[in-house]
């Protein structure tokens, strides 16, 4: 995000707190089973495979005329892909593949904060956390807070009371483009751009620029906040966080990178604790005619398309604003070995209810290691962990054995010669 785009979030953040509903103050959050199943289906929605998310296709318009893209989705089912827009506007759209989208109505979408990320509630409601301006804002030293607003449906929103977090000096009161990543029911971790134009930013060199990723702390479904890490986990310039669950039970963050100039991702073993001496660039500014992109939000569909959805910005002098949608090319499902030989593997059904089919070909002798996973990367079962000779092997899986809720989990084979291969397995009660 660059300084036209944040500085026109501020702004509209502003027109909106003008007009805005009546605030409330945040309500305690029961369990019910409309909230255990939005919070299953956002855990499948935000964890990848490790070799998804890495490659993508070429770009489709999934919003024109807004920006700062963010996705959730809503209690009767769909997707919304968001966007701030002129005049303090935010716009919306439906999809149900990544693919093509239907656009709503102003009205119909939340409000238009933006920069922001959505936690999904035990009692079914929806907690829409964003960043706005703080009263000591000023055009030449911005400062922001975190604020919230409410949702019974995820459509229709309500400003909650109140400061979520407000950044400290370590931070110089910046909480810029902030994204929420459950840890573990009530916890909840914040990541944001900290310090974003303040004091650190000026003294880098060779010339100033934006600083890194900070994170905060919510073990109360994200109505108090506390500061966390205030030192970069990312690099100092990579910016806009969004970070996603691996099914090897590592983590992966994409970053806005001026310094790669475009979109990137580096994986975790933690999810404060990010691999910065390996970038992969997922998609280059300068691709499909857009000069810059910003703010990456990536998301698994249910129909298995994964999509980064990014920003483009006319301040870049590129296009106009557009939330632009590119869906990732899997990485082969076929490894190869140390002889450059294939190893097939397969999973059959899929979905499936109670029997499943997995299917291997080994070209030489190996020792195989074959898991299942579920969606927080734990080690749900150990399949198959044994020397076997080259051959044709099928292995068959009961899921009434290990007692599985519906949902998805990955299979994984493994072996000392090839990359270890994971395929989602959709489990239908």
């Amino acid at each position: 995000m660059n300084t036209f785009s944040f500085t026109r979030a501020i702004i509209c953040a502003v027109l909106l707190g003008v007009c805005s509903l009546a605030a409330t103050e945040p309500m305690p959050a029961q369990t019910t089973p409309a909230g255990i199943a939005n919070l299953a289906r956002y855990r499948q929605m935000f964890t990848l495979s490790p070799g998804e998310g890495l490659d993508f296709r070429p770009d489709s318009i999934a919003l024109s005329g807004a920006a700062v893209p963010a996705v959730h989705f809503v209690s009767d089912g769909r997707v919304i892909v968001a966007g701030s827009g002129t005049g303090g506007r935010l716009f919306t759209a439906t999809s149900n593949n990544g693919t093509s989208y239907i656009r709503l109505t102003a009205a119909n979408g939340l409000s238009s904060f933006n920069d922001g990320s959505v936690i999904y509630l035990p009692d079914g409601r929806f907690r829409y956390i964003v960043q706005e301006a703080s009263p000591t804002s000023t055009t030449t030293k911005p400062r922001t807070h975190i604020a919230s607003f409410i949702s019974t449906d995820g459509l229709l929103w309500t400003k909650e009371s109140g400061v979520r977090y407000q950044p400290g000096i370590a931070d110089d009161s910046v909480s810029g483009v902030p994204y929420c990543l459950q840890v573990q029911d009530s916890v909840w971790r914040l990541y944001y751009a900290g310090d974003l134009f303040g004091n650190t930013a000026k003294t880098m060199t060779p010339t100033p620029g934006f600083n890194g990723v900070r994170t905060a702390i919510s073990r109360d479904w994200g109505v108090t906040w506390t500061a966390e890490i205030t030192k970069n986990i990312s690099r100092s310039g990579d910016i806009d966080p969004h970070v996603v669950y691996l099914s090897n039970g590592k983590f992966r963050m994409y970053l806005r990178s001026a310094r790669s100039n475009g979109i990137i991702a580096i994986d975790g073993d933690s999810p404060t604790s990010f691999d910065t001496t390996k970038i992969t660039t997922v998609l280059k500014d300068g691709a499909s005619g857009i000069t810059m992109r910003f703010d990456p939000f990536v998301v698994k569909y249910p129909n298995g398309n994964v999509v980064c959805y990014t920003g483009t910005d006319a301040g870049a002098g590129s296009m106009p604003p557009s939330v632009v949608g590119a869906t990732s090319i899997p990485r082969t499902t076929s490894v190869q070995n140390d002889v450059n030989a294939a190893i097939t593997f397969t999973v059959a059904p899929n979905p499936a209810s109670e029997l499943v089919r997995v299917h291997f070909t080994l070209v030489k002798s190996e020792r195989v290691q074959l898991s299942l996973y579920n969606t927080l990367g734990q080690e749900v079962a150990q399949i198959l962990d044994e020397n076997l000779p080259a051959g044709n092997y099928e292995k068959s899986l009961d899921m009434s054995h290990w007692s599985l809720a519906s949902g998805t989990y990955f299979v994984q084979l493994n072996t000392r010669h090839s990359i270890p291969t994971t395929i989602p397995l959709q489990v239908m009660r």
